[in-house]
């Protein structure tokens, strides 16, 4: 299978381009996102890379498209990284992924078809991809906040965050299938996922009114410590919304009838400061509806590029860490852990029969749940 290909005046080059956002398997096809190598590491690279992802086959491994999210001829940047996630998707086989910061030069689209415009660039948006044909992504839809040449000039990535899918049991007569997300700004966005909104309007600045978000103007925001931002995608269960923002405690939010409210913060000395520069990916465990647990894995590190041998044992990624499971109806805490091996950046458990499964600086490491 080979990793190859361009769209408009966007061309993949291999040396510069990184898979951070996690593959998506659906409708028999895997999807594989890219972005640029850490710009702090090789700012000139960096200025070359688009946001890309490429549909392939499952079982040919053939590639049946390519998408750019940049694609014009002075566009750059764009990237698709989402803090680890993969795209969302539903069972037709669409994908909604985030974009971070890059060129955007997009308009409210009249067309009612809603047809990704063609050439446009889309950084710091929402984007919905309809499954390929022909080796292209023909139709789709997007959503671009009103601040995003904002959000673009102060590094608040969009993108550091991914889409959520939601069940139509908590949308509304009017938006029945929602999706939600948070990225670098900290801003909850929740958006029709099925009539995006598009809106983008020149010039906005913060606390400018996105009509499309459905979370409120100003909607509610994640992050402490005055660093308001998130990573990755937030947990659903049963009615409930979770969010780990950096420096930030566990934050749940109940939704329903399209509307969010704020409905409790965890309170833990292990997380005085929060959960760090990266924050805390959630994830859900349940037997259905009942004995809902909420798991996270965070460090407290201030800043992961300043390790030293010491403190950061393993590496790069090898701050000390934390694993807390939380009541998934109230926030108490159940269990903490502290695996050895150091913090991967932007991890997550995984809870399968019966075991949580965390990925630590040189190992997995295996719990029971009992």
């Amino acid at each position: 299978m080979q990793i190859q290909g361009s769209a408009g005046f966007a061309t993949f080059t291999p040396n510069i381009q990184f898979q951070r956002a996690g593959l998506a398997l659906t409708g028999g096809r895997v999807y594989v996102s890219f972005a640029g190598v850490c710009e702090q590491e090789h700012p000139d690279s960096f200025a070359m890379a688009h946001g890309f992802v490429m549909a392939y086959d499952s079982t040919s491994y053939a590639q049946v498209g390519i998408y750019a999210t940049t694609p014009g001829p002075m566009a750059k940047d764009g990237n698709v990284w989402q803090g680890g996630a993969a795209p969302a998707a539903d069972s037709a086989g669409r994908i909604w992924f985030a974009t971070g910061n890059g060129t955007s030069d997009v308009t409210l689209d009249t067309n009612p078809s809603d047809t990704l415009q063609a050439l446009s660039d889309y950084g710091d948006s929402f984007i919905k991809l309809e499954p390929p044909f022909g080796g292209l992504f023909p139709n789709g839809d997007w959503f671009t906040p009103c601040d995003q040449s904002e959000l673009n000039t102060s590094d608040a990535d969009l993108g550091a965050g991914g889409p959520l899918l939601l069940p139509q049991s908590v949308g509304s007569q009017a938006h029945q299938n929602l999706m939600i997300a948070a990225g670098k700004s900290g801003k909850i966005y929740l958006i029709d996922a099925y009539n995006m909104g598009q809106t983008k309007v020149v010039g906005g600045s913060t606390g400018c009114a996105d009509p499309s978000n459905l979370a409120g103007n100003p909607p509610p925001a994640i992050g402490g410590g005055g660093e308001d931002k998130a990573f990755g995608v937030p947990a659903y269960w049963n009615g409930f919304l979770y969010f780990g923002g950096a420096f930030d405690q566990l934050r749940q939010f109940t939704i329903s009838n399209a509307q969010i409210t704020p409905y409790s913060v965890s309170s833990d000395p292990q997380a005085p400061g929060g959960f760090g520069n990266a924050g805390a990916i959630p994830s859900i465990s349940a037997n259905g509806s009942s004995n809902g647990i909420v798991w996270v894995v965070f460090s407290n590190a201030t800043d992961r590029q300043g390790c030293t041998p010491t403190t950061c044992p393993y590496g790069f990624e090898g701050a000390p860490e934390t694993l807390i499971a939380y009541n998934a109806a109230n926030l108490a805490k159940l269990v903490t852990l502290s695996p050895q091996g150091g913090y991967p950046h932007f991890s997550v458990p995984t809870v399968a029969n019966g075991r949580v499964y965390l990925p630590t600086g040189n190992s997995v490491v295996v719990y029971g749940v009992n």
